[in-house]
């Protein structure tokens, strides 16, 4: 496969993740021969480890791991290597730690937790680069645009593509006469109607469901359809 060509995956909050989230990413990833992969983040929800409030009816901490435990694995054998950029869901666990006071040499990295050792960490708000394009999760710099991605693509002068979020995807470009630059927001991949994101029942934007990719450096984000 092509490793100039990405496929990136958004946020999946396992055990919230879509059913039918890695035959549309594998479809994806061979049409458009991507021979990378990154995770945008929030590849696991950990919803009983949240500081907000909760609906009672959810999983207990040890039965949501298990069944995020099932989905992350599944991910694994679709997509042995990859890159997995750490969102403020999938760093609960190290906020939970650091509020009891457990110093961080304490606290397992993710890709052990969840026995993904092929797949690369990027640590909270970090990001990565590839082929002139930055990846990151998507919760620092601007938000609460109809573009966050765009937003903090023209404030940097830099290509990004981020997730974070749901409710908003797709590609915007500026051209200022020296300089092209472009944001993408990729979306998410969950199941609307999961206890998790009761929360959005309020809201008119619902979920975006697909994903992203890039192909030498061009961005195009795909919705899902059935």
């Amino acid at each position: 496969m092509n490793s100039k060509n990405v496929l990136v995956i958004p946020d999946l909050h396992c055990p919230a993740m879509h059913p039918q989230t890695i035959p549309f990413l594998k479809r994806i990833q061979k049409k458009f021969d991507c021979g990378k992969v990154i995770f945008i983040g929030d590849v696991v929800d950990h919803a009983a480890m949240s500081y907000h409030e909760k609906s009672p009816h959810m999983p207990g901490m040890h039965e949501e791991f298990l069944k995020a435990y099932k989905q992350v694995r599944r991910l694994y054998k679709a997509f042995p290597r990859a890159v997995w950029i750490t969102g403020n869901h999938d760093a609960l666990s190290q906020r939970q730690a650091t509020t009891a006071g457990i110093p961080e040499e304490f606290v397992r990295p993710l890709n052990e937790v969840y026995n993904v050792g092929g797949w690369q960490m990027v640590p909270r708000f970090g990001e990565y680069e590839h082929n002139g394009v930055y990846y990151l999760h998507g919760d620092k710099g601007k938000g609460g645009q109809r573009n966050p991605a765009f937003a903090n693509a023209v404030e940097r002068g830099i290509n990004i593509v981020q997730g974070h979020h749901h409710s908003t995807a797709g590609v915007e470009w500026m051209e200022t006469g020296h300089k092209r630059v472009w944001g993408m927001q990729v979306g998410c991949m969950v199941e609307p109607d999961a206890l998790a994101f009761s929360y959005g029942r309020k809201f008119n934007r619902k979920p975006m469901l697909g994903c992203g990719v890039v192909l030498d450096g061009m961005p195009i984000f795909i919705p899902y359809q059935k």
